[in-house]
C-alpha cells in the first residue's frame, strides 16, 4: 500500500491526536480562563463566548463555500465584540478544548512511519498554532514531521488544495508521489482528491459518503505498521 509513495501527508485530530474538540455546556471554560489570566468576564459571560464563538467557527468549519474564507478565533472574537485585552485568555481557553492528546503508542507509530517515509502534517486548526507546537515539541513529535502545515495560519483550510500546496512546495514533489492519510472524507479524501494526490481513509466506525472513493481504506493509523 505504502510503497507507491515517497512522502505521507498526515491529519491530525482523530488520526494520531484523540479527544479533542471538547465544547460542550459542562466544560470548565471559566476555570481554564482564570489559568490563562482573565480575571474580568463573569462565569456565565466566558461560557457564553466561547459558546458563540465556536459555533460561528463550527458554522463556516462545515459550509464548502468557506475553504477558503475560513475565520480565526481571535478575528471571531473581536468581530463578536469582545474587548481586546480579553482575546488572549479567551483565544488561549478556546484552544484548550480544541487540543487533544496523543497516546505513547501513536507517538511510537509516528516514529516507526518517519524511519521509513518523510512526513508531513497537513492540518486544520481554528486556534493558533503555538498551543499545538508546544505540546508536540513536549511529545517528541515535532521532530518527527518534515514540513508542519496548520489552517490556522492561512485563510484557507482542507479541503481546499491551497493547504495541500504549502506542504507540496516544501518538499517540491508532485502530488502523485504523496499519500494523504486522515479520517475525514470531506477534508482528507476530498482535500487530496482536489489536488491530485491519492488518500487514505482511516474510517473508525463512519459509512462511506457518496463521491470519488479513497484509494485506501484503513480501521487506524497503527494498522499502517503492517504496511511498511
Amino acid at each position: 500500500m505504502l510503497k507507491r509513495y515517497d512522502i505521507l501527508f498526515l491529519d491530525m485530530n482523530n488520526t494520531f491526536m484523540f479527544e479533542a474538540d471538547r465544547f460542550s455546556p459542562e466544560q470548565p471554560y471559566h476555570q481554564v480562563y482564570q489559568a490563562n489570566g482573565g480575571t474580568s468576564l463573569s462565569p456565565e459571560e466566558v461560557h457564553r463566548t466561547i459558546t458563540e464563538c465556536y459555533d460561528i467557527i463550527m458554522e463556516a468549519y462545515v459550509d464548502p463555500a468557506r475553504s477558503e474564507d475560513f475565520p480565526q478565533v481571535g478575528g471571531t472574537l473581536l468581530d463578536m465584540g469582545v474587548a481586546e485585552e480579553e482575546i488572549k485568555p479567551l483565544e488561549a481557553t478556546f484552544a484548550h478544548f480544541e487540543h487533544g492528546q496523543v497516546s505513547e503508542e501513536y507517538v511510537q507509530c509516528l516514529q516507526q512511519l518517519s524511519q521509513h517515509y518523510p512526513l508531513g502534517l497537513i492540518c486544520n486548526l481554528w486556534a493558533p498554532k503555538h498551543y499545538w507546537q508546544e505540546y508536540l515539541e513536549n511529545a517528541g513529535v515535532t521532530p518527527l514531521f518534515d514540513v508542519m502545515v496548520f489552517s490556522s495560519d492561512y485563510n484557507f483550510m482542507k479541503p481546499s488544495p491551497k493547504i495541500f500546496e504549502v506542504g507540496l512546495r516544501h518538499f517540491q514533489v508532485e502530488p502523485s508521489k504523496v499519500v494523504h492519510i486522515g479520517d475525514s472524507y470531506h477534508h482528507d479524501v476530498m482535500g487530496a482528491h482536489n489536488v491530485g494526490m491519492d488518500s487514505i481513509w482511516i474510517r473508525h466506525e463512519q459509512t462511506l459518503p457518496k463521491g470519488p472513493p479513497p484509494t485506501y481504506t484503513v480501521p487506524n493509523l497503527l494498522s499502517l505498521l503492517g504496511h511498511l
